[in-house]
Parts: structure tokens; C-alpha cells; sequence
């Protein structure tokens, strides 16, 4: 225990009352605090001591300091225990947002190439297929505004649509991984 003041008082940004209350409690408060968590006990008593000091704290008696030291562990326990909490929820809402697993990231690699292939094959087809056939698949334009866009007639349109996709699907047939890569997306 601390030598008392003339006034009974607790000094701790007084350097002798402040050593006599880290001595005087620093391991009863610590065992405190193991009730509450398990892993890092001294690390919160020392924080609490450190805030202590920096803030000159004065009370009225030594019982009144050691009301405050069990209260004020306590409520640090407890802001460590709701970050635990908060920052797990975050780390599950985290995981949460990349739901993706190594066989479902396989399955994107997997589509991706295919469309890659689809799509390098498809630049490889006479300009007017590859035309006709980029702005109905890739841009998403009817029949009709592809006419329009081009100046080519419906029936004209519809013929180059035709014949692009034949040739496309014969130049896809050509690679050897592509049937598999097919039956997987038509699964």
C-alpha cells in the first residue's frame, strides 16, 4: 500500500504513488482480467496504468483508486471483447464477399478461357460475320439495329448471323479442350 498523503489522497502522475499502485496491483488486475480474456490480460492492466499516468489522475483514497482500477479493467476488458467480436463479424462478412472457393475459382479460370477462345476465334472470321456477329452477341443489338447500323438488309443480317456461327462453331471444334469446356457450361 502507498504512504498515505496529509490528505489520504492518490496521486498517480506522482512517480512513488504511482510505482506503489502498479506494484500493489498490477498482478491482482491482471488475474482480473483473465476472467474476461485470455491471451493478452497484462497487455490491457498496462495500457490502463500507461492512460493512467498520462491523464494525472487524483483520488480521494486508496480505496477509491482501487475501486477504479477493477472498474476500469473491467470496461477495457470489455472494449476488447466487442473489437474481437466487431472484427470478426468483419472478417466474416469479408470471407462472405468472395464466397468463391478453389473449385468455383477453377470453374471461372475454366469459363473465362473458353470466352477468351470464343472470342479470339471470333476475330479470326471474315470482317462482315465478325461484325454482324460481335454486335448481336457482344453489344447485345437485335436483327433490326444491326440492319440499321450497317445499312444491310434483315434477310442480310440474318444470312451473316447464320454463316458466322457455322464458321465460328468449326473453328471452336478444332480445339481440343473446348468440347470438354462445353460440356462443363452445358451442365
Amino acid at each position: 500500500m502507498t504512504n498515505p498523503t496529509v490528505d489520504n489522497k492518490i496521486y498517480l502522475h506522482d512517480m512513488a504513488h504511482f510505482q506503489s499502485m502498479y506494484r500493489d496491483f498490477f498482478a491482482p488486475l491482471c488475474l482480473f482480467a483473465s476472467k474476461f480474456v485470455t491471451d493478452n490480460e497484462k497487455d490491457l492492466v498496462n495500457s490502463l496504468f500507461a492512460k493512467l499516468w498520462q491523464r494525472k489522475i487524483v483520488f480521494d483514497s486508496y480505496e477509491h483508486c482501487r475501486n477504479y482500477l477493477y472498474k476500469a479493467v473491467q470496461h477495457a476488458c470489455l472494449d476488447e471483447l466487442n473489437l474481437r467480436k466487431n472484427s470478426k463479424i468483419r472478417e466474416e462478412k469479408y470471407v462472405k464477399s468472395f464466397p468463391l472457393q478453389d473449385e468455383a475459382v477453377d470453374q471461372l479460370i475454366i469459363e473465362n478461357e473458353y470466352w477468351a477462345t470464343i472470342f479470339r476465334e471470333l476475330t479470326k472470321l471474315p470482317t462482315p460475320y465478325n461484325n454482324v456477329l460481335s454486335m448481336s452477341y457482344v453489344e447485345g443489338l437485335k436483327n433490326h439495329e444491326i440492319a440499321e447500323e450497317l445499312n444491310l438488309s434483315m434477310q442480310t443480317v440474318k444470312n451473316q448471323k447464320s454463316k458466322g456461327l457455322k464458321l465460328l462453331r468449326s473453328l471452336l471444334l478444332k480445339h481440343a479442350s473446348l468440347p470438354t469446356l462445353l460440356a462443363w457450361l452445358l451442365r
